[in-house]
């Protein structure tokens, strides 16, 4: 056992493991495999209980298991992701733990943009890349599409407020399809 490590150690050590191996663990697994006591009613029990953002407790079969912040197994998952978000696009740091060989397709996206119709913006570092969906039939002569350096453009115009200006924003962009208007002048209607 690893009693002269500190709870918070321990607890990195174990995140990491799982993260790792992407597998459910039970307390026993966990005891032979890294040497830590993760029984009911212990510190660390409890922390990595409810460690909602990156573990997931079984309370029923008593497991631990790594909880990605995308719920993707492979790049087409991933493209699918980026294309379903609604803004169309993802920053990398909801992306970069997904699976464990994330980090390679990521490149590729990266280094390949047009086969993965994918647009990658960097600002300030790798860490805080923005994964744009690129519309393929948008394409022009395959280079990379005008639309997506407008889409860039526009989307780092929004605010993120929830006023007038940000729904005219959104709703002159055209970058998605624009339901969020319709919702707010059916709540608009409604109090007349």
């Amino acid at each position: 056992m690893n009693y002269g490590m500190d709870v918070r150690t321990q607890q990195s050590a174990i995140v990491e493991h799982l993260k790792k191996n992407r597998k459910e663990y039970d307390i026993k697994q966990i005891l032979n495999e890294l040497g830590y006591d993760v029984s009911e009613g212990t510190e660390l029990f409890q922390r990595l209980s409810t460690m909602s953002s990156s573990v997931e407790y079984n309370p029923t079969r008593k497991t631990f298991k790594y909880k990605p912040k995308t719920n993707a197994t492979n790049i087409e998952e991933l493209i699918n992701i980026i294309h379903d978000s609604k803004f169309k696009s993802v920053p990398r740091s909801t992306l970069d733990d997904a699976y464990p060989d994330v980090e390679k397709d990521l490149a590729s996206m990266v280094e390949h943009p047009e086969k993965y119709d994918i647009v990658v913006v960097e600002e300030g570092g790798r860490s805080k890349e923005i994964y744009f969906f690129s519309d393929p039939k948008k394409r022009l002569l395959h280079d990379l599409p005008n639309l997506d350096r407008e889409i860039v453009g526009k989307w780092k115009e929004l605010s993120g407020t929830k006023d007038e200006d940000f729904e005219k924003t959104v709703k002159e962009s055209h970058l998605i399809p624009y339901h969020y208007s319709a919702q707010n002048s059916i709540k608009k209607s409604r109090k007349d």
